[in-house]
């Protein structure tokens, strides 16, 4: 980790993309926690429960898809860096462009479906483990604005 910080702060690549993303698998992770510790703690009936536990599911795949969308920016940006000594009307280079834009609508719209679902958690939170997904949810917004 504080190699890919290291790099973040002195290359160009990662970039903020990568780096949102890799904030938002860290607000799926503290969401996935949350519902973990919850569902461990807490007296749920059968509706609430499945409902906390299809969160810890959801957050966890986005957990994973998050971190390869961070990856998948730092390929797609390469790309863009490479097709710069294109003329600006190369087919190449605006294949470039326009795969490197797909990556923070799908950032965004992986922390939207988790944060839409997160919101239900906040009435049946586990008090010690509630800062976590408050922070969570705020690193997943983090998500939404890239």
């Amino acid at each position: 980790m504080n190699l890919w910080i290291n790099d973040l702060a002195n290359k160009p690549l990662p970039g903020a993309v990568a780096a949102a993303a890799v904030a938002a698998a860290m607000g799926a992770a503290l969401i996935a926690k949350t519902a973990r510790v919850t569902l461990q703690r807490r007296e749920l009936d059968g509706t609430a429960r499945d409902g906390v536990q299809a969160l810890w599911d959801l957050a966890g795949r986005q957990q994973a898809a998050l971190l390869g969308l961070a990856d998948a920016d730092g390929h797609a940006y390469r790309a863009v860096l490479r097709s710069a000594p294109l003329p600006a009307s190369a087919p190449a280079r605006t294949s470039a462009w326009l795969h490197a834009t797909e990556t923070p609508i799908r950032v965004a719209e992986s922390c939207r479906s988790l944060l839409v679902q997160s919101s239900a958690l906040l009435d049946t939170c586990w008090p010690a483990v509630c800062p976590d997904l408050e922070i969570g949810i705020w690193l997943l917004e983090t998500g939404v604005r890239a």
